[in-house]
């Protein structure tokens, strides 16, 4: 469709000269399309899509077809447009680290990658990305050369960017760079941005190093960064342990001797996920139900708790039937007779149900039969009742001022009345079509909220977006 979608916008600038408007697009496999630009001494442009990425139909309705872009790239680069999960799409990710879309690899006439942009950008914006990708100095084994030459900040910082944008190692780098730079310019805002910016590994490498100089690191990114940063480094990480998957011991391992070493309060729940995930990680059944009988017991009862319990979950699944009984007996049955809160007393009732079922979860009567007065779900609210519960809630754990509030409630209201208005239009009766929708909302929700946030605020929300995600994953292997 997407490639169909070219042809006839390039049908279209025949009548006007080949290249009047809007990108030519080339029906070639990426073999044909290196040897016609080595024959036209051009460059290879790849826009490697997938079907269902929103920012990619974007690109190739709004900003592919424009004639500024057409005119800048046709004379430039031989264009292709490859899906990423078909074809040879499936090799050339894998050959080229493509795992976020749209990536737009240049390549030379030898089909060797030159330099890659990442995400969608508006006309002018992508002209520009291309002019700065396709200078000599910003290539690859430039910014390597010069880095090799001249171990600085003011290299390093480009060439981890590069390594970055690639999806390679750049941890070697980040760690020698570290070597070589003064205390000032470790602990300068743009150097950390650099290092803790992004999807981080449980890995990092400089976790140590950042440990040391807690108070330091805190001056520059806040009071609290460092946890935080723990949080994100490991928090994707931990759920895999506690629900008894294989995963790295080594690393699980660091995560709790770090965690330990920030010297948490009991209610802050990051350091009994650490623990208890590296007790289940160890298979140590009795392990997890100790820690849960002296250390859990009287945390009061939250969401994350909750998912900290899928440790012992699937301590209860693995156990001998000795140690299941005492999960239940000692650890449920009392959480359910000092549980006060009704969402607590629900789900405690629903385990030891689920417990007493063989471990299949019970299928409750749906709201059409219960006699119980059921309270409403998110879908049943308002666009206003939802856009007040965010806006409040973001409001409160943010600590957002009275004009940010207003802002986050007029977004949310606006793209909740949307989602409303395609669901009435019919829009949303596919599940392909639901899914480009999601991806294009939040692209533009990201966006605007960049500009409504502090730098801080937005870390802390996207943290907050990567948590709620783990939370529905592990729900659902629960």
């Amino acid at each position: 469709m997407k490639k169909l979608i070219f042809a006839a916008l390039a049908l279209l600038t025949l009548g006007g000269g080949a290249y009047a408007q809007g990108t030519v697009f080339e029906e070639l496999t990426l073999a044909e399309a290196v040897a016609k630009a080595t024959a036209e001494d051009k460059m290879v442009f790849v826009d490697c899509f997938t079907e269902w990425c929103g920012p990619c139909k974007i690109m190739a309705a709004d900003v592919f077809p424009t004639r500024e872009v057409g005119e800048f790239m046709n004379p430039r680069f031989v264009s292709v447009a490859i899906d990423m999960e078909k074809g040879e799409g499936v090799e050339i990710a894998r050959r080229f680290r493509v795992a976020a879309f749209p990536t737009f690899l240049l390549l030379d006439g030898e089909g060797r990658e030159v330099n890659r942009i990442v995400g969608s950008a508006a006309p002018d914006e992508f002209i520009a990305k291309l002019e700065s990708a396709i200078d000599p100095a910003n290539n690859a084994a430039a910014l390597k050369a010069a880095y090799e030459a001249d171990k600085s900040l003011a290299t390093g910082i480009p060439y981890i960017e590069d390594l970055k944008g690639k999806l390679a190692d750049y941890d070697p780098v980040l760690v020698e760079l570290w070597g070589v730079l003064s205390d000032d310019e470790r602990f300068s805002p743009v150097f950390l941005d650099l290092a803790t910016g992004g999807d981080l590994s449980p890995d990092f490498p400089l976790i140590d190093q950042l440990l040391a100089d807690r108070e330091r690191f805190e001056a520059v990114k806040g009071k609290g960064s460092l946890t935080r940063l723990v949080e994100r480094i490991y928090q994707r990480f931990w759920p895999t342990a506690l629900s008894g998957r294989d995963v790295n011991m080594a690393a699980l391992e660091k995560s709790a001797e770090v965690v330990a070493s920030l010297d948490l309060p009991q209610y802050n729940l990051t350091g009994h996920m650490a623990a208890v995930a590296l007790l289940t990680a160890r298979k140590d059944w009795d392990g997890v139900l100790r820690y849960f009988n002296d250390e859990m017991a009287s945390v009061p009862y939250t969401y994350p708790k909750r998912m900290i319990e899928s440790g012992l979950t699937t301590a209860w699944r693995n156990g001998t039937p000795e140690q299941k009984e005492a999960i239940v007996d000692s650890y449920y049955k009392k959480q359910l007779e000092n549980a006060k809160a009704g969402e607590a007393v629900t789900h405690y009732t629903n385990m030891l149900a689920f417990f007493a079922n063989g471990g299949v979860p019970i299928r409750r009567p749906s709201p059409q039969t219960s006699t119980q007065p059921q309270q409403r779900t998110w879908q049943q609210l308002t666009p206003e009742e939802k856009a007040e519960t965010t806006s409040g809630t973001l409001g409160k754990d943010f600590g957002l001022n009275e004009a940010q509030t207003k802002q986050v409630y007029e977004l949310h209201l606006k793209m909740n009345r949307d989602w409303d208005a395609l669901r009435e239009q019919g829009k949303l009766a596919d599940s392909g079509n639901v899914r480009a929708v999601m991806e294009e909302r939040q692209v533009e929700l990201h966006t605007a909220m960049r500009k409504i946030l502090t730098a801080e605020q937005y870390t802390k929300w996207t943290d907050m977006l990567a948590g709620q995600r783990q939370q529905a994953q592990q729900g659902q292997q629960r």
